[in-house]
């Protein structure tokens, strides 16, 4: 395993720093020795507030200490702050349990740097005013730092102080040139790799509003910069001292640096607070090339994938997750990647009648989830629709539902003969609102709704193997089998106020796997040996001869890997007359439903396969 970073974080926690100290806390790849605080954002008494509140509900022991009052001149730059008065949205959020430590930050840097020489690194996400004094009181000891990593500067772009300086080095210009000057290395984090790549939209934060604590947590505290944002015309927010803390903490995310070298304006005047960086090996027409370069300026990221990261870690108290299916053969491979990943806490597996009957989709659910994953609780979920006889696709999927695969003898047992009360109690004791996933129809979650209204407020997103676009089917001409079987349950479901992201029938067919390469992926083990025989049974003229539609690995993809799709907002209506089950999801800004696409077929193919067979 990789050697942590030894880390102290010298901070003015307001939003966007409280996003990066969690980032840092919930991380494996670094250990943080402690938390400096100055003032920035924010006063020191607050900050100090602010950082402890984010790291508590991170689950971090790590300790606080308070720094600098001032800049190091003593001169106050006044800014406007965009987080509220206290740093974190003035939603009256922080109530830490803890206190800052005694000793004073300049103090704990140089005694923690010299019992660990070389080895210490600094992220800076504030004004470095801490970082100068300590050099000022004892350069020799902080020559002996192994890297300060700077949220500071502009980069190659326009700031947001003024239009040539950023908001950490104009609050405290002088202290940056003492910073820059020291002669370590130091690796720049400029506003430009904030972009728009990297920024939280309005749609997004409603969604976190809902989701895990420490999501809630930062959906909040950014709502004001949220305000201030809208009121320049852009519906997001950025989180620029996250993004730095992601270069540090995610192998994999820078994936350029700059060498320059950087020079610090201090003098007063339009330009205080640049950071002009010469570059390395170019020349200019007035000056000769530069010599030595003081600062690695990151210049490239993975921008696209910082969003969907950063939230992936604010679940990693995971997300309850329900499961409620008919499996047949594309379920079996969908639960076999749920059962796999390790994203979210599986708490329930239910059953419904669909692709088979009742008593065949919950023998194979029972068997495949006590199997497979352990001890999930497994329920007998509702044996035909709201108010119609009910269909099967046994033509495809085969008798059993699980192609000419015979099930064992076994010992397993059933927790519940009633799926909906089962889910309703997941729901009441769980912290968190959970997800839950259908891959049949959605019976059990109407009658869930209709017994437990109070249920809906429980769950923040249905994702629903389910639909069509464009009011084209598979059983019918004009209706996806799901919502054939019960569309009155479907119906319900939309009008509930639940958000849906519907998994539409298309992409099974657009996401087919090769049934070779997945007895390949799987030869030599129980799983694969059991995959033959399902494979025997299975007839699926759409996907093709040799082939599976991936109709519902697509529900699971769609929650533990969502770069994979795009989402798209839509409304929703289904068909409960002549049409039975015909649906339209018709892309509308404001939709209260979202439906995925497939970014790259061939990409989520081996995707899949991995998920599948880690």
């Amino acid at each position: 395993m990789t050697e942590k970073h030894k880390i102290i974080i010298d901070s003015d926690t307001a939003g966007d720093d409280a996003a990066a100290i969690i980032l840092a806390a919930k991380s494996d790849t670094v250990e943080i020795l402690g938390v400096t605080v100055a003032a920035g954002n924010v006063s020191l008494d607050q900050a100090a507030k602010n950082c402890m509140a984010a790291l508590e509900l991170a689950g971090s022991d790590a300790p606080v200490y308070l720094g600098a009052t001032t800049p190091l001149s003593g001169e106050e730059k006044e800014c406007f702050s965009v987080y509220g008065k206290d740093g974190m949205g003035e939603a009256d959020i922080i109530h830490p349990k803890g206190k800052p430590q005694e000793k004073n930050a300049i103090d704990f840097i140089l005694d923690t740097i010299k019992a660990n020489p070389g080895e210490i690194e600094i992220m800076a996400l504030g004004p470095v005013t801490n970082i100068a004094l300590a050099i000022q009181k004892d350069r020799e000891t902080m020559k002996k730092v192994k890297r300060i990593w700077s949220m500071g500067t502009a980069g190659f772009g326009p700031g947001n102080a003024t239009p040539v300086a950023e908001f950490n080095v104009y609050k405290d210009a002088p202290a940056y040139k003492v910073m820059l000057e020291l002669g370590v290395p130091v690796t720049v984090i400029g506003l430009d790799m904030d972009d728009e790549p990297t920024w939280t939209d309005e749609a997004k934060l409603a969604e976190m509003s809902k989701g895990s604590e420490i999501q809630r947590f930062i959906a909040t505290a950014t709502r004001k910069l949220l305000e201030f944002k809208k009121g320049n015309g852009i519906p997001a927010v950025d989180l620029p001292d996250a993004v730095a803390m992601g270069c540090l903490v995610w192998p994999d995310f820078v994936e350029e640096t700059t060498q320059c070298y950087g020079s610090c304006i201090t003098e007063p005047g339009e330009t205080y607070g640049m950071v002009i960086f010469y570059k390395e090996g170019f020349t200019y027409d007035s000056m000769p090339k530069i010599g030595k370069c003081n600062v690695s300026v990151v210049s490239k990221a993975k921008k696209s994938e910082f969003v969907d990261r950063l939230n992936k870690v604010y679940m990693s108290r995971k997300t309850p997750l329900i499961i409620d299916a008919d499996p047949g053969v594309d379920d079996t491979l969908a639960l076999k990647i749920a059962f796999e990943s390790s994203e979210y806490d599986l708490r329930l597996v239910c059953t419904v009648a669909g692709n088979v009957s009742i008593e065949k989709t919950t023998a194979n659910a029972l068997y495949l989830t006590k199997k497979y994953y352990g001890d999930i609780p497994v329920a007998k979920g509702s044996g035909s629709p709201l108010s119609r006889a009910a269909t099967d696709a046994s033509h495809v999927h085969g008798a059993s539902g699980i192609g000419k695969y015979v099930i064992p003898e076994h010992g397993y047992r059933l927790d519940s003969e009633d799926a909906v009360e089962s889910i309703y109690s997941v729901l009441r004791t769980v912290e968190d609102p959970a997800i839950i996933m259908t891959l049949g129809p959605l019976t059990n979650i109407a009658t869930l709704f209709s017994r437990h209204p109070d249920a809906k407020e429980r769950i923040s997103r249905i994702y629903a193997m389910i639909a069509s676009v464009d009011g084209t089917g598979n059983i019918t001409e004009y209706a996806e089998f799901n919502a054939y079987c019960d569309p009155e349950a479907l119906d319900a479901v939309i009008r509930s106020g639940v958000e849906v992201v519907f998994v539409p029938m298309h992409l099974g067919r657009d996401a087919r796997l090769s049934q070779k390469d997945i007895l390949d992926r799987s030869r030599g083990t129980e799983f694969g040996e059991m995959l033959e025989k399902v494979f025997d049974g299975y007839r699926d003229d759409a996907a093709g001869e040799g082939y599976v539609a991936m109709y519902d690995a697509n529900a699971i993809e769609a929650i533990i890997h969502p770069e994979q799709y795009d989402f798209i907002r839509c409304t929703a209506e289904v068909d409960t007359g002549e049409f039975r089950g015909r649906t339209f999801l018709r892309p509308n800004e404001n939709g209260h439903f979202y439906y995925i696409d497939i970014k790259d077929t061939d990409e989520l193919a081996r995707v899949m396969l991995d998920d599948m067979f880690p």
